[in-house]
């Protein structure tokens, strides 16, 4: 495609220039999908922490882990009746059953 005017050429030059960008970015998130986000090291700690003591976790100011205590205490959400507070759930090994 042939453009003489030179408003057209830059407008031209700086979409290819962006499209590259695009494409670079593209392929640095291929490169890493697949990998996991945190390693096998770290992912083992944070259980065996849990594991160890989970009211520390609870205990902590940082909402994630307070949602992550929940998650791996209860297989379901917890069930609240106004007036009368928290229903019985079951463990999870038992709600599987």
């Amino acid at each position: 495609m042939e453009a003489e005017d030179n408003t057209v050429v830059s407008a031209y030059e700086k979409r290819i220039s962006q499209l590259q960008l695009d494409k670079q970015v593209m392929q640095e998130k291929i490169a890493k999908c697949g990998r996991p986000i945190r390693d096998f090291d770290d992912s083992f700690r944070t259980a065996m922490d849990f594991l160890a003591n989970p009211h520390e976790l609870w205990a902590s100011e940082r909402m994630e882990s307070r949602h992550a205590v929940m998650k791996l205490t209860f297989a379901d959400r917890l069930a609240y009746v106004r007036g009368e507070g928290f229903r019985n759930l079951k463990p999870p090994c038992l709600s599987r059953l």
